[in-house]
């Protein structure tokens, strides 16, 4: 029933592709030309909030042919999985092509939660 609610695998892997795409993409008017930077969280967001399954289409891009959507793809990924946390830090690799393409690796730092009350300790009672 709920993989009837889903659009195609087809579909959904086009609309992640445009949202990734949007991600790294930056045009303003009067320029010629799309400008690439790393991917925009706020952009991202599209996919790290949905409520939908977006984990059987994401690793198609892992190994995109735009190493830029690849990496925006990695992105997603972190976030997505790390939500229960507070991601500290996303960073990206540097690349060292003379072209300035990033690598396609992803560094995170996240807090685990903390607790009001330290855990209790299990005690035992000697009979």
């Amino acid at each position: 029933m709920i993989s009837t609610q889903l659009p195609s695998y087809r579909e959904r892997m086009t609309q992640m592709e445009q949202v990734l795409r949007a991600s790294i993409t930056s045009g303003y008017y009067g320029e010629q030309g799309i400008g690439r930077s790393t991917p925009s969280a706020e952009v991202l967001k599209e996919l790290t909030d949905s409520r939908w399954l977006v984990y059987d289409v994401l690793p198609t891009f892992f190994n995109h042919s735009d190493p830029w959507v690849a990496l925006a793809a990695l992105e997603v990924y972190v976030r997505r999985a790390y939500r229960a946390y507070s991601l500290l830090s996303v960073d990206h690799e540097e690349g060292d092509d003379a072209d300035d393409e990033p690598q396609q690796a992803v560094t995170w730092r996240f807090k685990l939660g903390t607790s009001s009350s330290p855990p209790s300790t299990p005690r035992l009672d000697s009979l």
